[in-house]
This record gives structure tokens, sequence and C-alpha cells, in this order.
């Protein structure tokens, strides 16, 4: 079970780093510069414009895939004791 858990958890993180990535790259490509843009818009627009907040989100991206490969990287299935004391001959 916790093999699982911490499959999901690896896959989410990875998942929630390829789309801030995905936002910072296909942001220019989403706004529709209107007078009164609905909240969404302004947002995809602060992500195309703002330098700032697409080096802190490219950042957070790579910190978010260093996290899930640290922490919730699905290990190979452990080996049992009789296998592990045997030598290769």
């Amino acid at each position: 079970m916790q093999r699982f858990i911490s499959s999901v958890l690896f896959l989410l993180t990875v998942a929630a780093a390829l789309a801030l990535g995905g936002l910072v790259v296909a942001a220019p490509w989403l706004t529709e510069f209107e007078t009164d843009p609905p909240i969404w818009e302004r947002i995809f627009r602060l992500f195309a414009e703002d330098s700032t907040v697409k080096r802190t989100a490219l950042a957070s991206a790579i910190g978010l895939i260093v996290t899930a490969w640290v922490f919730f990287r699905p290990r190979p299935a452990a080996r049992s004791v009789v296998e592990s004391k045997t030598s290769p001959s």
C-alpha cells in the first residue's frame, strides 16, 4: 500500500510541475487582450508578460520535480534476505 501511495504522490507532484511549466510556455497564446478580461485571463497575462513570475514558476516546477524524485520516487521491490546473503559465483 505504501508503494502505491508513494507512486501516486510522485505522479501528482510531477503532473503539477509539468502543469506549471506548461502554463509558462502556453500563457502567451492563451491571452486575448480585452478591456475587462476575466480573472483567468489576467492570470494568463501575468504569466505571459512578467519575467519574475515566469522565473519563479519555472524554479518552482524544478523544485517540485526534485521533491518528487527525492521523497516519492517509486522504489524497486525489496529483495529477500536470503537472496541478498548469497553471493553470485
